[in-house]
């Protein structure tokens, strides 16, 4: 519990991390497709407790282009969004991906194939390595 709000914190920042580079600068805009996506995380109450949604947004479009459901916040939530946006939208290496900073678990997606665990929390932007169409 948050000694201020008296709200409940659900994640904790890794002070020891390093934080990632801002490689978007905060310009929360792209000039074509597929070239910046954000993301995030949050939790809905619901009769039969909480639900936990996790959005991924191409910027250009302004479009969901990946998205997953859980009763959970564990990284395979984020992880399968971020697969279903990868999977339906195929984007060419480089896209940056842009995520909250508080809730998500990883930060870098391996190249299409490899082992999907991301690695610990490092910071709130990366850049995505993709297939070749």
């Amino acid at each position: 519990m948050h000694r201020r709000t008296g709200r409940v914190t659900l994640t904790r920042q890794d002070r020891q991390a390093a934080a990632a580079p801002d490689l978007i600068g905060r310009d929360f805009t792209a000039t074509a497709p597929n070239l910046r996506w954000s993301a995030d995380i949050t939790y809905v109450p619901t009769q039969e407790g909480w639900l936990y949604p996790a959005v991924v947004l191409d910027l250009f479009s302004r479009r969901i282009v990946g998205w997953a459901m859980a009763d959970h916040m564990r990284t395979e939530l984020v992880t399968d969004a971020l697969a279903m946006a990868v999977t339906t939208r195929r984007p060419l290496p480089g896209l940056i991906h842009e995520r909250s900073a508080g809730h998500y678990g990883g930060t870098r997606r391996p190249p299409c194939g490899e082992d999907s665990t991301p690695p610990p929390h490092t910071g709130a932007f990366a850049t995505i390595k993709t297939g070749q169409r």
